[in-house]
């Protein structure tokens, strides 16, 4: 994939689950039991943080993920995620 449409994939994903959540934070994720948009919406946002942050130090962060995410909404996490990955 050419990076620049894998940017433009990132942004469509990014900007969908960005829609969704604030429509229905609480709704089920029907391919993720147990878990609603907002759970899905932190998972997302903190994988990214790890990506991005294993490829600015080039090692798998530990420990994962950071006790101070639990106070981040969702959203919050998913847009850092994001704009760190987009940086």
């Amino acid at each position: 994939m050419e990076f620049t449409r894998f940017l433009d994939c990132l942004a469509t994903d990014h900007d969908r689950l960005r829609d969704v959540v604030e429509t229905d934070p609480d709704a089920p994720v029907p391919t993720c039991r147990g878990w609603t948009v907002a759970d899905l919406t932190r998972h997302v946002g903190e994988v990214y943080l790890h990506k991005a942050a294993a490829m600015r130090d080039g090692a798998e962060p530990e420990p994962w993920p950071p006790e101070e995410f639990a106070d981040e909404a969702p959203t919050k996490l998913l847009d850092r995620g994001y704009a760190a990955l987009r940086a």
